[in-house]
């Protein structure tokens, strides 16, 4: 409340001073001249649109002021069906609406202006009485009408909603309908049990299909649980399971799955915000795709969950080609993962955790973590549990990050931080990033001595966790001279 006080104390000063130099501008207009066909052409000069109305016979100006309607829809209906799936028309959607608006409302205000100079006429002593009578309604109608408008949709979206109760349990079954209270009352699909087959799957939601065409009610849920099922196959062939039906959260877990699509998913590309898939030794679907080409379509994805698979390599460009732009967290850990190819999460600005934890990674090539836009949100990189080794880090496994970094690299193989690498991600000047170590079979020997060196600068902050070396010994108790020569 104390916010709505103080930017209005703002936006009435701003409005008071908009109206006292508009209605002043305005009311001259009428002292200049008395002809009524110099004033209209004065309010077309003052609003540059001087090649829009010149005419003063009635027929024209009717006309004019038909277009001028016609204009003010079009961008509203414009506005209305924007929200397509077609990209090329969202791009240009802004041009169009703002250039059909402009002439719209252009043409409207030179004719009420002209109107209102006509009801004025030779009473110029009064215009400005009269401009600012127009200002001071025109402002309380619009501000009427929003209001008004507010409500209404408040009142749809409660009328559309009243219907979000789950319907009879037959038309789930062998499913669930669970009704969640929130902001407004939203379903969530659960199948649980191993009693679930394919075809009871196939004809649950044939019939919730069925259901929903023919109610009032929304095709939109906030979850859909497939878990713990008998379920083989689930990916797109001659029957689109899910047609229609969108999906906020999408969680397929501990199921017996050996064929998997997450292209069966499309109809929640623009709409899905989390999406979990886990334990499933089959991820990898029916023709050995890599899924996350698919899975980057999820326009609006908040957090990506993959774990317990057979997933084993995150490609080269992975997420390049992704407008993901909402993409948090990357949660791939528990899974069968060798390989981090280049370049592989180029594209996710807004990412903050990628979760590689408890894989088998052996191999992190050049620019693995390399993200196009910078940020000052510290990024966190989970490698704990992997089988990383010295020659497992090409040169430049870590350029490229344009953000501070907490890399987590403990219960690993290594036994050296070698300098080429990690001295340019320690050392730079005004960074924040952090390396944990714990639980590595180090060798400190001279290959050690740039961190012994710049122990002023890596201990605590830089380095965390307990770097014990081979003797038992911890890396900060060494001294340059007991670094066994290599």
């Amino acid at each position: 409340m104390s916010q709505i006080i103080y930017y209005g104390f703002f936006i009435v000063i701003f409005q008071f001073g908009w109206a006292a130099v508009q209605v002043g501008h305005v009311s001259l207009i009428t002292d200049l001249t008395q002809n009524t066909k110099e004033r209209v052409e004065l309010n077309a000069y003052s609003r540059k649109g001087d090649s829009i109305i010149t005419k003063e016979d009635s027929d024209s100006f009717t006309i004019l002021l038909v277009i001028g309607c016609v204009f003010g829809l079009g961008s509203c209906f414009w506005n209305s069906f924007g929200s397509v799936d077609n990209e090329s028309f969202k791009h240009w959607q802004v041009y169009g609406s703002a250039l059909l608006f402009g002439i719209g409302g252009t043409t409207m205000l030179i004719a009420s202006l002209a109107l209102t100079s006509d009801l004025i006429g030779i009473n110029t002593t009064s215009s400005a009485f009269v401009f600012g009578t127009m200002s001071f309604f025109d402002k309380v109608l619009n501000g009427s009408s929003m209001v008004f408008i507010a409500i209404l949709l408040y009142l749809s979206q409660r009328i559309s909603t009243a219907s979000a109760y789950c319907p009879a349990p037959d038309f789930f079954y062998p499913c669930q309908c669970i009704s969640t209270p929130s902001y407004r009352y939203e379903l969530t699909i659960s199948c649980s049990g191993l009693h679930i087959k394919d075809m009871d799957i196939y004809r649950a939601f044939t019939r919730l299909n069925t259901y929903l065409n023919g109610s009032l009610s929304s095709k939109t849920f906030l979850k859909l649980e497939i878990k713990q099922t008998s379920i083989q196959n689930l990916y797109v062939y001659e029957i689109d399971l899910f047609r229609g039906l969108k999906f906020r959260h999408i969680s397929v877990v501990d199921n017996q799955i050996e064929n998997f699509d997450p292209f069966i998913f499309w109809t929640s590309y623009r709409m899905n915000r989390f999406f979990t898939l886990k334990g499933h030794k089959t991820l990898v679907n029916y023709n050995r795709r890599d899924p996350l080409p698919i899975l980057n379509r999820f326009k609006r994805l908040e957090v990506l969950t993959i774990t317990d698979t057979n997933y084993d390599r995150i490609s080269k460009n992975a997420f390049s080609k992704s407008e993901q732009i909402c993409l948090k967290k990357i949660l791939f850990n528990n899974n069968e993962i060798t390989h981090i190819e280049s370049c592989a999460f180029f594209q996710l600005q807004a990412l903050c955790v990628i979760d590689l934890s408890h894989n088998k990674i052996r191999k992190i090539q050049d620019l693995s973590f390399a993200i196009k836009h910078p940020s000052h949100q510290r990024l966190l990189i989970n490698l704990h549990s992997n089988n990383l080794t010295d020659s497992s880090l090409s040169p430049l496994a870590f350029h490229g990050i344009n953000r501070p970094i907490f890399l987590i690299l403990s219960d690993n193989l290594l036994t050296h931080l070698e300098e080429n690498i990690f001295a340019p991600l320690l050392l730079k000047p005004d960074n924040s990033n952090t390396v944990v170590l714990s639980y590595n079979p180090l060798v400190c020997d001279c290959r050690f001595q740039w961190i012994v060196r710049n122990r002023h600068l890596l201990q605590g902050d830089k380095i965390r966790g307990q770097p014990l070396c081979h003797d038992g010994r911890s890396i900060w108790s060494y001294s340059l001279h007991d670094l066994k020569p290599c």
